[in-house]
């Protein structure tokens, strides 16, 4: 896979068309979701954005650990042990213990140990079927925020 990702083709084609149309989702939920917010107009680089986090999508596929994104549901209490409160502005909010998550605008990255393959695994299962993102209900339940390598950013009221 490193192999792969190292490519000069892969990075040209691939990598670029993957950025692009990640950069157009974005765009058009901001889009949608907020017509006023300036997404990304305020970004010097929009498209160096998107290529970093297609890059670390790949960082975090060929890593050994697991990782997981947790995004904080509207109304739960804010809990800074896993979250950095902002205002509508981008302004962090420093009196945000005792409030409540409006949105979550960016979701918090937890890594923890990877699941054990099964006997005789296939390279497919290896290589991408053991990658899940997304926390099972028990994960999101026992969250520990000693392995958050990245908090979420939410907005609070």
């Amino acid at each position: 896979m490193k192999l792969l990702f190292a490519d000069e083709k892969f990075e040209d084609s691939e990598m670029k068309n993957r950025a692009q149309r990640l950069l157009e989702h974005v765009q058009f939920t901001i889009q949608k979701a907020w017509p006023d917010a300036q997404g990304f107009l305020r970004l010097s680089d929009p498209t160096g954005w998107a290529q970093a986090a297609v890059k670390l999508k790949q960082t975090l596929l060929m890593s050994p650990n697991d990782y997981r994104i947790h995004y904080c549901r509207p109304g739960s209490r804010f809990d800074p042990a896993w979250m950095v409160a902002e205002d509508a502005e981008g302004d962090a909010v420093p009196d945000a213990q005792s409030k409540r998550v409006a949105t979550c605008f960016f979701p918090a990255l937890v890594e923890q140990k990877p699941s054990p393959f099964a006997e005789q695994p296939a390279l497919t299962n290896i290589l991408v079927g053991n990658k899940t993102f997304f926390p099972t209900f028990a994960e999101k339940q026992s969250l520990d925020p000693k392995r958050v390598i990245s908090k979420a950013v939410v907005l609070v009221i």
